[in-house]
């Protein structure tokens, strides 16, 4: 679903942890029970992860590891997209002639 967004997934590992802010990307963490998404946070520019929780509560945390348990699982993915993301996607859209591609 956020493929089309832009958004690819992030290798996580010990070189790589969950947390790392990269420069020049914006990151999304996705957390699931089972096979059922549950939750979806995003990365703020000083490394902090932003989460909305209900309908008026919004928080700041420092961890991915701070959600995790009982109500929203454990992070499923990791995903990335570029800064530059909607900038690229606006210039190919203007680049494309008219027509093309219509068959």
């Amino acid at each position: 679903m956020l493929k089309e967004f832009g958004f690819e997934k992030v290798t996580i590992g010990k070189k790589h942890p969950a947390d790392t802010l990269e420069e020049g990307y914006d990151r999304v963490a996705i957390y699931s029970k089972g096979d059922r998404f549950t939750h979806i946070t995003r990365q703020l520019p000083d490394g902090w992860w932003a989460s909305k929780m209900g309908d008026e509560q919004d928080i700041e945390h420092q961890s991915l590891a701070v959600l995790q348990g009982f109500w929203w699982g454990k992070v499923a993915a990791v995903l990335r997209r570029s800064k530059l993301w909607q900038t690229e996607k606006n210039n190919a859209a203007q680049s494309t002639p008219a027509g093309a591609g219509i068959t």
